[in-house]
Protein backbone atom coordinates (compact mmCIF):
# COMPACT_ATOMS: atom_id res chain seq x y z
CA UNK A 1 0.00 0.00 0.00
CA UNK A 2 1.45 3.43 -0.71
CA UNK A 3 0.90 5.77 2.44
CA UNK A 4 1.43 9.35 1.88
CA UNK A 5 1.42 11.94 4.85
CA UNK A 6 2.34 15.71 5.11
CA UNK A 7 5.72 16.54 5.14
CA UNK A 8 7.26 19.29 7.07
CA UNK A 9 6.42 21.74 3.96
CA UNK A 10 2.44 21.36 3.98
CA UNK A 11 3.30 19.20 1.12
CA UNK A 12 2.52 15.28 1.24
CA UNK A 13 5.56 12.40 0.80
CA UNK A 14 4.85 8.66 0.72
CA UNK A 15 6.26 7.07 4.09
CA UNK A 16 7.92 5.05 2.06
CA UNK A 17 10.80 7.06 0.45
CA UNK A 18 12.60 10.00 1.77
CA UNK A 19 13.39 13.19 0.52
CA UNK A 20 12.62 13.71 -3.55
CA UNK A 21 15.08 16.28 -5.04
CA UNK A 22 13.08 16.26 -8.21
CA UNK A 23 10.86 19.34 -8.94
CA UNK A 24 8.03 18.84 -11.87
CA UNK A 25 7.03 21.07 -13.99
CA UNK A 26 3.60 22.05 -13.83
CA UNK A 27 3.18 23.90 -16.44
CA UNK A 28 2.46 21.42 -18.97
CA UNK A 29 -0.09 19.74 -16.68
CA UNK A 30 -3.60 19.57 -18.15
CA UNK A 31 -6.24 22.51 -16.96
CA UNK A 32 -7.09 21.73 -13.60
CA UNK A 33 -10.89 22.23 -12.06
CA UNK A 34 -10.71 20.42 -8.77
CA UNK A 35 -7.47 21.12 -7.53
CA UNK A 36 -4.33 23.65 -8.15
CA UNK A 37 -1.08 23.25 -9.72
CA UNK A 38 0.72 23.77 -6.55
CA UNK A 39 -1.22 20.78 -4.97
CA UNK A 40 -1.04 18.59 -7.93
CA UNK A 41 2.90 19.39 -8.67
CA UNK A 42 3.56 18.58 -4.94
CA UNK A 43 1.85 15.39 -5.78
CA UNK A 44 3.58 14.15 -8.64
CA UNK A 45 6.88 15.76 -6.59
CA UNK A 46 6.22 13.00 -4.22
CA UNK A 47 5.84 10.12 -6.55
CA UNK A 48 8.57 11.12 -8.54
CA UNK A 49 10.94 8.54 -7.91
CA UNK A 50 8.20 6.06 -7.77
CA UNK A 51 7.92 3.20 -10.54
CA UNK A 52 4.41 3.58 -12.46
CA UNK A 53 4.12 -0.12 -12.19
CA UNK A 54 4.58 0.16 -8.00
CA UNK A 55 2.13 3.20 -8.08
CA UNK A 56 -0.56 0.64 -10.30
CA UNK A 57 0.23 -2.49 -8.40
CA UNK A 58 -0.90 -0.89 -5.15
CA UNK A 59 -4.43 -2.50 -4.34
CA UNK A 60 -6.50 0.46 -2.78
CA UNK A 61 -5.25 2.93 -5.85
CA UNK A 62 -6.38 -0.03 -8.20
CA UNK A 63 -9.88 -0.48 -6.33
CA UNK A 64 -9.88 3.58 -6.40
CA UNK A 65 -9.42 4.16 -10.34
CA UNK A 66 -12.48 1.72 -10.74
CA UNK A 67 -14.32 3.55 -8.62
CA UNK A 68 -14.19 1.52 -5.61
CA UNK A 69 -13.35 2.18 -2.18
CA UNK A 70 -12.35 5.92 -1.04
CA UNK A 71 -15.54 7.95 -0.71
CA UNK A 72 -14.85 11.21 0.98
CA UNK A 73 -15.38 14.85 -0.75
CA UNK A 74 -12.05 14.99 -2.01
CA UNK A 75 -12.46 11.65 -4.11
CA UNK A 76 -12.70 14.36 -7.14
CA UNK A 77 -9.78 15.90 -6.26
CA UNK A 78 -7.67 12.25 -5.92
CA UNK A 79 -8.83 11.33 -8.78
CA UNK A 80 -7.54 14.23 -11.07
CA UNK A 81 -4.35 14.37 -9.09
CA UNK A 82 -3.94 10.63 -10.34
CA UNK A 83 -5.14 11.35 -13.66
CA UNK A 84 -2.37 13.89 -13.82
CA UNK A 85 0.11 11.64 -12.64
CA UNK A 86 -1.20 8.97 -15.19
CA UNK A 87 -0.98 11.44 -17.65
CA UNK A 88 2.72 13.02 -16.97
CA UNK A 89 4.05 9.23 -17.12
CA UNK A 90 1.61 8.53 -20.38
CA UNK A 91 -0.27 5.83 -18.48
CA UNK A 92 -2.71 6.28 -21.20
CA UNK A 93 -4.82 2.99 -20.98
CA UNK A 94 -5.27 3.99 -16.94
CA UNK A 95 -5.96 7.74 -17.95
CA UNK A 96 -9.20 6.39 -20.03
CA UNK A 97 -10.42 3.75 -17.04
CA UNK A 98 -10.03 7.51 -14.29
CA UNK A 99 -12.21 9.42 -16.60
CA UNK A 100 -14.60 6.67 -17.46
CA UNK A 101 -14.57 6.24 -13.89
CA UNK A 102 -14.91 9.56 -13.10
CA UNK A 103 -16.12 11.43 -16.13
CA UNK A 104 -16.58 14.73 -14.66
CA UNK A 105 -12.52 15.28 -15.22
CA UNK A 106 -12.79 15.40 -19.02
CA UNK A 107 -12.18 18.23 -20.13
CA UNK A 108 -13.99 19.73 -23.39
CA UNK A 109 -11.74 20.80 -26.08
CA UNK A 110 -12.91 24.76 -25.73
CA UNK A 111 -12.14 24.65 -21.65
CA UNK A 112 -8.60 25.91 -21.65
CA UNK A 113 -8.52 28.26 -25.21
Amino acid sequence: MISIKKNERGGFKPASIGYIYHVTKTNSMRPLQYNTQESVGQFLECLADMPTEVILNDPHLSSFIRGQAIQTANRIKIAEAVLCLMEQREAYEVCNKILKTYPELQVSSTSHL
